[in-house]
């Protein structure tokens, strides 16, 4: 059975390859990161790796994973986008689990990274060519826009990366458990 890092490293190889409709990847970014950030991120917060790393769906379908802990809230805007990263909420909650969840998030925000025009990110992401780019991949990352399979995925009217912080703290977060997205 793979670490979760290892399911993570494979599904960074096969989503790696070239798509012919989108613009080629970015290099990574705050919301991909490495497994040593993985690793420093874990021992800044005192818990293992696999307590911060994504959930690994099996051949079976099902998940293999820790819990996730409860992390300080966070206000900064460096630290938000860390945070983010890694799939947490500024609250310290989790808002992302499984491993194809981060795969396809991240896809995305490397697709809106690459992108050069309105086009490329109208393209990407619907809304995305009139906000901020980390506002934007902010919203992707944290489960605030629409991945549906069967129109093309959106964004919010949070323009900017601090209008994304204000929203998530003015809402309720889901029960723990509630959002396997």
């Amino acid at each position: 059975m793979k670490t979760p890092l290892e399911a993570l490293a494979a599904i960074r190889a096969i989503l790696a390859e070239s798509d012919p409709q989108t613009p080629p990847s970015a290099p990574s970014q705050w919301w991909n990161p490495s497994p040593a950030a993985y690793a420093a991120f874990a021992s800044e917060h005192g818990v293992p790796v696999e307590a911060v790393s994504p959930w690994v769906t099996q051949p079976n379908g099902t998940l293999v994973g820790s819990p996730f802990p409860t992390l300080p809230p966070v206000t900064i805007k460096s630290e938000v986008l860390k945070y983010a990263g890694f799939g947490y909420r500024p609250n310290g909650r989790q808002a992302l689990f499984t491993d194809t969840a981060f795969a396809l998030r991240r896809k995305k925000c490397d697709q809106l990274a690459a992108a050069t025009t309105p086009a490329q990110l109208e393209y990407v992401l619907t809304g995305a060519s009139s906000i901020d780019k980390d506002s934007a991949q902010l919203q992707v990352m944290l489960g605030m826009n629409e991945m549906n399979p069967f129109s093309p995925p959106h964004v919010g009217s949070f323009k900017t990366v601090e209008a994304v912080i204000a929203e998530l703290n003015r809402i309720q977060p889901p029960p723990l458990g509630g959002n396997v997205a």
